[in-house]
């Protein structure tokens, strides 16, 4: 079974280097923690971004827990007043990974109607992965689990990121009929990852592979995408790979459609700056302005090799790579360090996201957010023993209507293994 394993650069001191704003005063709550039952049935480590329904639940995955630790979906949902949340495990891979999959590694998204759609890494008809769909009864006291597409008939294989679709950055929700996007970490030519399409026709899924990582020497347009991918409004994909690129550490890639055939063009090789200065470990997606510039975190490299924020400006290979912040600038990394996030970007173009360490004397993470350049350290986790808030931190946040931040931690929690947060800032 392959899984990528995240590796941290270890988290070094440093002087004071940039600004750094105060930490805001805000509402911060620790709202569910999982493993509750015996054997974590409830779920364990949640490390993915949470998607938010018309209603103000909260969706998500956890990578283990469930039965026979084989990760769970999971809902938070709050009473009338939002004073209160529960935790409803709606769904539990089962044992021995197969027809259903398992290990839902990758984000969900939700469609106007309330239906949830992931990824399982995997498991299904071909043991190589599936995407699944869960729809709710109209109390969302029930949920029906639906395999809708087994990998296998195409090159693409064992899938480690979730699924897109045009608009999804604008924050509309899924339309249910159009076409998804994701990548896996295997299959393709070289065997080092595809992008692909799903389309929907008559009620049934077909893929189609739109470009196999690695088709160049020496892996020069990148290998193993493990991010979720970004489609803008002229149809181009964006995302990044964990390897492959001039020099090994991973890319930021476009791909474009031209008479229904696909091309990739390397906007960014990573680590090209000395002692890697640009950063390395992309894993998580990209986020795009409305000027066109995309956005990400990188979980190491940097100035202070822990991690930083970058800005690109796409334009084929004369395209403009700029550090936003290099984490750790501060003495002690009372700002954060390996920001394993995916942003978040508000109105007023301002990002938000976690970090896995630093922050206070445990180095147990943040949520912080980042504008102009300044960035204000929202919450550190851990203040208390035994760290109730929760820790570390992944997968950053998500944004209800009021402004509130919503996230979930890997560890920490009532009972160790993980929680779900509520962050006013």
């Amino acid at each position: 079974m392959i899984r990528i394993q995240t590796i941290f650069a270890a988290v070094l001191m440093a002087a004071a280097l940039a600004p750094i704003g105060s930490a805001q005063a805000g509402m911060f709550k620790a709202i569910a923690s999982f493993c509750a039952e015996a054997g974590c049935t409830d779920g364990a480590a949640p490390d993915r971004k949470l998607v938010i329904d018309a209603a103000g639940r909260l969706y998500g995955t956890t990578a283990l827990g469930g039965n026979s630790n084989l990760g769970t979906v999971f809902e938070v949902a709050p009473n009338a007043d939002h004073s209160k949340w529960k935790l409803n495990t709606i769904y539990k891979f089962p044992v021995g990974c197969g027809r259903d999959g398992c290990e839902p590694f990758g984000d969900l998204i939700i469609d106007q109607d309330g239906n949830l759609y992931g990824i399982a890494f995997e498991g299904g008809a071909h043991q190589i992965g599936l995407v699944f769909k869960l729809s709710p009864n109209a109390r969302h006291t029930k949920w029906t689990f639906e395999p809708i597409y087994d990998f296998g008939s195409g090159l693409a294989a064992e899938p480690s990121a979730g699924l897109t679709y045009q608009g999804e950055s604008s924050g509309a929700p899924y339309d249910g009929k159009s076409p998804l996007y994701g990548a896996t970490i295997v299959g393709g030519g070289s065997g080092e990852g595809v992008a692909y399409m799903l389309t929907r026709k008559h009620g049934v899924w077909t893929e189609t592979d739109l470009y196999s990582f690695c088709s160049q020497t020496n892996c020069a347009d990148g290998s193993l995408p493990d991010a979720e991918l970004l489609v803008d409004a002229n149809g181009r994909i964006f995302g990044t790979t964990l390897n492959g690129g001039a020099n090994d550490a991973g890319v930021v890639f476009e791909l474009a459609e031209t008479a229904g055939v696909w091309s990739e063009t390397v906007l960014h090789n990573f680590c090209g700056m000395q002692d890697c200065a640009d950063g390395v470990l992309s894993q998580r997606a990209l986020v795009m302005d409305s000027e066109g510039a995309l956005f990400g975190a990188l979980a190491a490299g940097g100035v202070h090799k822990s991690g930083l924020v970058f800005k690109l400006m796409p334009n084929g290979t004369q395209s403009e790579y700029s550090v936003v912040y290099d984490f750790c600038s501060r003495r002690d990394c009372r700002d954060g360090a390996a920001p394993d996030t995916e942003l978040l970007l508000d109105s007023v173009r301002a990002l938000y996201g976690t970090t896995v360490a630093g922050g206070n004397q445990t180095d147990s993470g943040t949520v912080f957010r980042l504008s102009g350049g300044a960035l204000d350290v929202l919450h550190k986790f851990c203040a208390k023993a035994a760290c109730p808030d929760g820790a570390s931190p992944r997968g950053g946040v998500s944004m209800d209507a009021s402004g509130h931040l919503f996230g979930a931690t890997t560890s920490g929690g009532k009972h160790g293994e993980g929680a779900v947060f509520e962050l006013a800032p």
